[in-house]
Parts: C-alpha cells; sequence; structure tokens
C-alpha cells in the first residue's frame, strides 16, 4: 500500500500516467500491425468507480501495469492510497460515509455444483488494515446494507434471520433496533423505517405485500402463481409507497405505484418497453427513468437531476454518456463517456466548482485510430419481424481507404438470451475488427429490447426462428454486398454459444467455422440443472426455462450435443472450470459427441474461470484462442 498527499493538478497527472502507462502511440493508417490481442482482452484499467455521499472521495479498481488495485482518492487532501487485490473477484464498490468503503465480492464454491458465494468487506480508512468480513456467514446476509444516518454519522442497516441490524462501520459494533420481525423481505426507507416488506409462500404459490399498520403487518396485495410474479423496485416519489414491476395478465408489464390501501396507480412510464427506475441518491425516492434504446437514454422527474443531466449533457458536447455514480448533492458525479473513438472514459465531475476532470479511460492500450466505427442497423427476418443489430466495420487503418465491402463476417450472438446488445464497446467485437473482420450483433427475438411481448417471440424457438434470425442478418449484408456470404464464422458465449453450436447443426451452409463460449449444449440437460438449483420445485427460474424451451419433447431434437453428426463444420469449445451459470459438463458432451462422431473439434479449459471471464489470463486466452480458431478456418 502506497499513501501519498498531493495537489488536485497532481492527481489528475498521477491518475492519467495509471491509466495509460503502456498506451501505443496512434499512427496513421497503411500496412502497420494492429495493437496486441492483450490490448482489447485485458480487463479495463478502470472499473466499478464509487463516489462517497459527499463527493469528497472516488474509489475505483485500476489497472498499473499488470497489477490490479483499489484506488482511493481523497478529493479535499489529495491522499492516494492503492491497495493490490490480486485476482480478487471485485463485484462492487460502495462508500458507506467519507471514510468507510464496503466491498462486495465472490468465490466459487463447489457443493455437489458450482455455487457463488458474495460477501461484504468493510475497508478500513487509508486501507492500512486487513478486510474484515462484515456477516459471519455472508450467505445470510440480505443483499448490500442501506445506510441511515444516526448522531450525525452513517451507518450500516440490514436484515439478517429476522432482525433489523444497525452496525456502526467504525466499530464493527452491531445493535437490534428490531427483533422477531416476519420473514419477508423488507423495504428500508431513508430514515431506517421499515416501509413495507414481501414474501413468496412456496406452499400456497402466492406472492404478498404488507404495510404496517401500527399493530403488526397487513397484506394490501397478493398475486397468486408461481411464474412472473411482482418484484419491488424501490421507493415512490413521495416515499410512502411501493413501486412494483408487475409482469401479470391485468396490465401492460411495467412499474406501478402500490399504495398502502391496496390501490394501484397508473403505469409508470408506459411508452418505454426496455427501462429500469433511477433513484435519488439522497432521498432514495424515484426521481426518473433509464430507458434502453442503442445507448441509456434519461428521463428524470426529478427537477434537481434533471438539471445535472442537462449541465452534463452539454459539457459533454453530444457525446454518448451514463452516469455511474452520484454524491448525495448530485451536482458531483461520475460519468463514463464512450463514441466511435473513445472505448470508455471516466470523468468526475462538479458543476458547482465548474470541475471536469478525466478520471481514466477504460482501454487505454487501444490507440483511437484503432477503434472501429459501430453503427445500428435494421433488417426482416423470413416471418417479417423486424430485427435491429449492431454492425461492426474495421477500423481505418484496415480498410486503408478501401470501402468497407465483401468482408469476411463474425456473427456474434449476445448471451442470456433474454438481453441485449447496444452500442456499448465490446472489446470481443472491436477486437475482431482490428483483424478485418465485419462484426454482426443481432438481437434476434426473444431479446429484451422490446419489451415482453418481443422476448415472448423467442419461447419455444431455441435452434428455430431464433437461429435463423442470425443469418437472415447475414443474408441482408451479403444483399448490401457489404460481406462475403462464403466466408462467415459465428462465435457466442452462454446462449450464444448455444446459438453458435446451433448454428453449425441446425442452419448449414451459412458458416464456415463456429466458437462456443460456456455454451449450453444439451437443453435436458439445462432443464436437470434447473431443477437441481431449485430443489426440483415447479416454480420461478424453472417454469421460466420450461417455458423458454418451449415442447419438452423438442429438447433433444435441438441439442448440439446429441445431434453432433449434423455437424460438418470445425468447432472450438471454451469453458471454465468454475462455471456457476452454464456448468462445463454441457462443453464436456459436446466435445465428447463430436470427438465420437468424427468431427473436427477443438476444446479449451479454462482453470478456475466462472462464467464470466473475470479473470484477466482467461479472457486474453479466450480472446486469442477464438481468433486464431477463426483466422485459420474463415481467414480474413
Amino acid at each position: 500500500m502506497t499513501t501519498s498527499t498531493v495537489t488536485r493538478r497532481h492527481w489528475l497527472l498521477t491518475v492519467s500516467a495509471l491509466c495509460t502507462a503502456q498506451a501505443l502511440p496512434v499512427r496513421a493508417a497503411g500496412n502497420i500491425a494492429p495493437p496486441p490481442l492483450d490490448a482489447f482482452g485485458r480487463l479495463p484499467a478502470v472499473s466499478e468507480v464509487a463516489l462517497s455521499p459527499k463527493g469528497d472521495r472516488i474509489a475505483m479498481i485500476m489497472r498499473k501495469g499488470d497489477e490490479r488495485v483499489l484506488f482511493d482518492y481523497n478529493i479535499v487532501t489529495g491522499a492516494i492510497n492503492t491497495m493490490p487485490i490480486g485476482t480478487v473477484k471485485v463485484d462492487d464498490l460502495t462508500w458507506i460515509d467519507e471514510t468507510y468503503l464496503l466491498v462486495t465480492t465472490h468465490e466459487t464454491l463447489t457443493f455437489g455444483r458450482k455455487v457463488d458465494f458474495y460477501q461484504n468487506i468493510i475497508i478500513d480508512p487509508g486501507l492500512k488494515q486487513q478486510p474484515k468480513g462484515l456477516f459471519k456467514d455472508p450467505v445470510l446476509s440480505n443483499g448490500t446494507p442501506n445506510t441511515i444516518e444516526v448522531d450525525g454519522r452513517k451507518h450500516l442497516i440490514y436484515l439478517a434471520q429476522g432482525n433489523l441490524i444497525l452496525q456502526d462501520p467504525a466499530t464493527r459494533k452491531t445493535r437490534y433496533l428490531r427483533t422477531g420481525l416476519p420473514h419477508y423481505t423488507f423495504l428500508i426507507s431513508d430514515t431506517g423505517e421499515l416501509l413495507a416488506g414481501y414474501d413468496y409462500d412456496l406452499d400456497r404459490s402466492k406472492w404478498i405485500l404488507a404495510y404496517p399498520d401500527g399493530k403488526g403487518w397487513k397484506t394490501v396485495f397478493e398475486r397468486k402463481g408461481r411464474l412472473e410474479l411482482p418484484s419491488v423496485a424501490g421507493m415512490s416519489r413521495d416515499g410512502k409507497s411501493v413501486i412494483l414491476f408487475l409482469q401479470d395478465d391485468n396490465r401492460p408489464h411495467g412499474y406501478y405505484e402500490v399504495r398502502s390501501d391496496g390501490s394501484i396507480g397508473e403505469q409508470l412510464n408506459p411508452d418505454h418497453l426496455n427501462s429500469d427506475l433511477i433513484f435519488h441518491p439522497r432521498t432514495r425516492r424515484l426521481a426518473g427513468f433509464t430507458n434502453y434504446t442503442t445507448w441509456v437514454d434519461y428521463v428524470f422527474e426529478d427537477a434537481e437531476l434533471k438539471a445535472v443531466s442537462d449541465t452534463v449533457s452539454a459539457a459533454l458536447k453530444g457525446r454518448r454518456f451514463s452516469f455511474s455514480a452520484f454524491a448525495e448533492d448530485p451536482q458531483k458525479c461520475l460519468v463514463r463517456t464512450e463514441g466511435d473513438k473513445d472505448a470508455g472514459t471516466v470523468f468526475y465531475i462538479d458543476l458547482s466548482t465548474g470541475t471536469v476532470a478525466q478520471i481514466g479511460r477504460t482501454y487505454p492500450d487501444i490507440p483511437e485510430a484503432w477503434l472501429a466505427p459501430k453503427k445500428p442497423i435494421l433488417y426482416k427476418a423470413q416471418d417479417g419481424l423486424e430485427i435491429d443489430a449492431y454492425l461492426t466495420l474495421p477500423p481505418d487503418p484496415v480498410l486503408n481507404g478501401r470501402e468497407a465491402k465483401s468482408l469476411p463476417l463474425i456473427v456474434m450472438p449476445h448471451g442470456g438470451p433474454e438481453s441485449a446488445d447496444d452500442m456499448g464497446f465490446d472489446y470481443m467485437a472491436q477486437a475482431a475488427a482490428s483483424r478485418g473482420y465485419a462484426v454482426l450483433q443481432p438481437n434476434f427475438r426473444g431479446s429484451s429490447n422490446k419489451g415482453q411481448s418481443f422476448a415472448a417471440k423467442g419461447y419455444g424457438e431455441w435452434g428455430r426462428k431464433m437461429q435463423t434470425d442470425l443469418s437472415d442478418g447475414v443474408r441482408h449484408l451479403a444483399t448490401q454486398g457489404t460481406i462475403d456470404p462464403a466466408r462467415v464464422a459465428i462465435c457466442g458465449s452462454s446462449y450464444g454459444g448455444y446459438a453458435a453450436l446451433a448454428g453449425a447443426a441446425y442452419d448449414k451452409g451459412i458458416y464456415r467455422c463456429a466458437v462456443a463460449v460456456a455454451g449450453v449444449s444439451d437443453l435436458p440437460l439445462m432443464m436437470k440443472e434447473t431443477l437441481r438449483e431449485n430443489y426440483n420445485y415447479e416454480f420461478g427460474s424453472v417454469l421460466y426455462v420450461r417455458r423458454m424451451l418451449g415442447d419438452e419433447a423438442q429438447w433433444p431434437v435441438y441439442s448440439p450435443a446429441r445431434n453432433a453428426e449434423k455437424i460438418d463444420i470445425p468447432v472450438l469449445l471454451i469453458h471454465g472450470t468454475h462455471d456457476s451459470v452454464v456448468s462445463i459438463e454441457h462443453s464436456q458432451k459436446m466435445h465428447a459427441a463430436l470427438q465420437k462422431a468424427g468431427k473436427p473439434v477443438e476444446f479449451i479449459t479454462l482453470e478456475g474461470e466462472g462464467h464470466h471471464m473475470q479473470d484477466e489470463a482467461s479472457r486474453i486466452t479466450k480472446l486469442k484462442a477464438a481468433l486464431a480458431f477463426i483466422e485459420k478456418y474463415n481467414p480474413a
């Protein structure tokens, strides 16, 4: 650990140096070598940024040379602290106050299957001491604790085993505020009051919302069912009601305010199909909405936050941006920008002083000239359904003045499948583009970008219309003359890995090779694992998977591992041994089936790696192996 005191200007220079160490110079177009793949595959140089409540301290995970560190900067005093974190998997940083930092980490353990265990840790001032666990048994903790002010100081407040507990971050001492509470999950207000409680009775298949009535708890809202249950999103604008996400048949899916008398308000933000709520950093009450289109679009109902957003947008002169963190006074915030020549830059902004300070760049080793342009496109599927997608073309040094025509293509379907791609930086796509490939990332039916009705169009379509939505995009680009239809590969992770294998097995004649990273290969095995995770209860995720996969009789038919004989292109399988989402058994079965069928296959296991590739060495290995395989069988 190192500690120093510097001026604000010196701090900016220091942070900039840390984030741009070993950066490659920008060179003119011509016959020059692209950046090494390590520049794309390394973990972001800046991540998990956090701003303290008063806006006086910034924390983040940074890369310093080959080392990852927890970086802490005090804006007022200029003190800098760094703490090496090695390979610890940090999922979140949250300032408790101006002194103490809450760090959320996880590790993967084996209990008959791979399970991720999360832990909250308090970091001491100056990072001089080893972290101490916040909870004796992190499994019993109920998510990230809230903070409230007690006697002028911030304290943690959380629930554990029916008890409401207050903890002093300085002493780690706890005090029980309430005991013997119902076995609800509670929504805690900004003053530490229990605003409402909610629970699901598995035996009666009933979800309930209860409010305190002075004597106990009164159920004001309930829904029977085992799928598409309500979920609590947060506090309403007045701080007296709860906002639920409802997805039943009685009303459009979306956010609704449910009051203490059980009455339900009008749908919030009804014109947007894919959105999240924004809560005020000081009151934790509803302040606006994040609408997801090609990028994030903010709609603030809170006048204070709207003014901040408008001013930040003007200051950044039209660049795409997203808010990473707010102080309790939102005039102080952390903002992340992106653009065609910006892989991601983090800024500290203080509107009260006019400060706009660059904290660092997420991928500083990629020269600006080698960032590839990405644009949204639209095309029609075979049945007329409109599909939106993102097309990344090779950067200027690759094209060297040539028109982007007859390019080799890599189709990169996203995971989920109920998620979506957007205009955001994608290191795999950018790396491929730097090697001369066009990259297509379709939001096929079943994606989340157009609301529940579009997601539902993917039910029962694994290996079928969800698959041809991808190849319809290939045909569209071929018609445009952008790509050479004889030079197409497919590469995906998670569900995208399934799509890569299914493309090889069922959508014949489209692809020259397939790369499946942590991919599902056997649908009956997928259901078996989902049942095991839910103790064989036909509930929640089990029913969701059943609905998503469709007719059970067709599961073996659309399982690539059971249809290896249909595959006649080379396949690369990559999988982490500690994957808790899609077990490595899927790739093992696929590998064995392809070998038995005498098909060309390679299999790379990443020791100790989970589903999301949070280890830098694994990311680089995956990237290099995937592109080497594609360059071998579908050369640019």
